[in-house]
């Protein structure tokens, strides 16, 4: 049920010490044996936004500090890779449910928001990696420059790999890419449309 996976989302991120909004209760209502509904409560992330709004603000003010919105993505980009050794992944990293604040000190706290959708391995394929990746830069990079991405990639990475490193990696990256957005226009082309029904003895209904 989608409360048995927040609360497995939250634990897993709980136990790892990435931060998250706190499950303060949930609830399911049962009919027939099968769950109906679900309500989920959640911590209040105070002073919190997602992360484009928070790194770049309205009509793009703040992001014209490109040091603070490097410490941002920066921030973002080793939390994502902290999650990532710890063997935990989501299936829906994007930027509206990566949402960032102050921590107080100069510095900044991430949040990953939306706990259904993370699962645990005992080891992370990089493809699982590369995926998170792609997901996040396809609805972030549209905000960045490429040099602010590849920066992002490299704070993810724990820094610059040598030129033969960062190409194998930079393909992979291209070729996930690829994969994710030809996966996306297959699942939103419409099935086929009957245009003459079948009638006894008839051959094929034509199709479109």
């Amino acid at each position: 049920s989608r409360c048995a996976r927040v609360l497995r989302g939250a634990a897993y991120l709980e136990a790892v010490g990435v931060g998250h909004p706190r499950v303060l209760a949930a609830a399911e209502c049962l009919r027939a044996g099968a769950v109906r509904e679900s309500y989920i409560i959640t911590e209040a992330l105070a002073g919190a936004d997602t992360l484009s709004k928070f790194a770049l603000g309205s009509g793009g003010t703040k992001g014209r500090d490109t040091r603070r919105r490097r410490k941002i993505l920066a921030a973002v980009a080793r939390e994502t890779k902290r999650m990532h050794d710890a063997g935990i992944y989501t299936r829906d990293l994007q930027e509206t449910n990566v949402m960032v604040s102050e921590d107080g000190m100069g510095g900044f706290r991430v949040h990953f928001i939306d706990l259904e959708d993370f699962r645990r391995a005992r080891s992370l394929r990089e493809a699982q990696r590369l995926r998170n990746l792609v997901h996040l830069d396809r609805s972030i990079g549209r905000f960045l420059c490429r040099a602010a991405r590849l920066a992002f990639l490299y704070d993810y990475l724990g820094g610059r790999p040598s030129r033969d490193e960062a190409h194998r990696i930079i393909a992979a990256i291209r070729e996930m890419r690829d994969r994710v957005e030809r996966r996306g226009k297959a699942q939103s082309i419409p099935p086929p449309i009957n245009l003459v029904p079948h009638a006894a003895g008839s051959g094929d209904s034509a199709r479109i």
